[in-house]
């Protein structure tokens, strides 16, 4: 909850999470009522405001069918829908307090799909519903009856999800670090250094990378160059070979765009400079 401060998307997840320490009890429907219609007060909300802005050109519903398309949705969707399996037999034996300690990170994930697959359910955006994931397993793994697994089997399983958790962060941590420090790489490079091209312009295709690329060229190198959103790309300077492309595969993407390499990186996935071409 405490990205609040900084996202305005994190408060999808703020009725799911007041609903769950209230310990919700089915014959209050008042407070099913008030937690419902909060979050889709919420929801509304957060989509009025990430309409508008700089990520304006990303957000909307022409989204939809590239997300729908992404894996990584369809293993949020199904990472929700495991604890349907488990609501069934709680529901039935009047376990409501368990039920809904179960169902909550499912919620929560809803939520975040609600508002992202309008806009993107990719990179650095997951480890905003991350958290939400890794309770729903600590959830699961504490609230499957005895019947399911016998203690045995549930110190195996918990151990899997511990040694598997450990092994996928240790690879991406490593990966996603990797691609910022290739950034650092670009900024110290000798292309961005030097003065024989005044006129060229580097654009970048993410949002908030041209602020970051003045800032960083300017505090660590005293320097500055043109840089300017992909969208603003101009035709002419393509032509005279001043037009560049500051890019990786996960962060900038370089998409569709060709061009040759003038700076690269140390792996193919990290941070490149390329002079595009027609």
């Amino acid at each position: 909850m405490g990205g609040f401060s900084t996202k305005a998307q994190f408060a999808m997840f703020l009725p799911a999470t007041l609903a769950l320490f209230a310990r919700y009890n089915p014959r209050r429907s008042a407070r099913l009522a008030f937690v419902a219609a909060s979050a889709a007060a919420l929801l509304l909300t957060t989509r009025y405001f990430a309409a508008r802005g700089e990520y304006t050109k990303r957000f909307g519903l022409e989204s939809l069918a590239t997300n729908l398309s992404n894996p990584k949705t369809w293993l949020l969707v199904v990472l929700a829908a495991v604890p349907v399996l488990l609501a069934g037999k709680l529901a039935k034996k009047g376990k409501w307090r368990e039920l809904f300690a179960v169902t909550a990170p499912s919620l929560m994930i809803a939520g975040f799909l609600a508002i992202f697959l309008q806009w993107s359910v990719n990179g650095y955006l997951l480890s905003i519903v991350g958290p939400v994931v890794g309770a729903l397993a600590a959830f699961l793994l504490v609230s499957v009856p005895r019947a399911w697994l016998g203690r045995r089997e549930l110190t195996i399983a918990t151990t899997i999800l511990a040694a598997t958790s450990l092994c996928v962060s240790a690879y991406r941590s490593s990966a996603f670090f990797t691609i910022l420090g290739d950034f650092g790489r670009v900024v110290r490079s000798e292309q961005l250094g030097s003065a024989s091209e005044p006129d060229a312009v580097y654009y970048l295709s993410c949002s908030e990378g041209v602020g970051a690329m003045r800032h960083y060229l300017h505090r660590f190198r005293g320097l500055s160059r043109n840089f300017d959103y992909l969208s603003n790309l101009d035709a002419r300077l393509v032509k005279k070979g001043r037009a560049y492309l500051i890019a990786d595969t996960k962060l900038c993407p370089l998409g569709a765009l060709r061009g040759e390499v003038v700076f690269a990186g140390s792996r193919p996935e990290s941070f490149q400079i390329y002079r595009l071409t027609e």
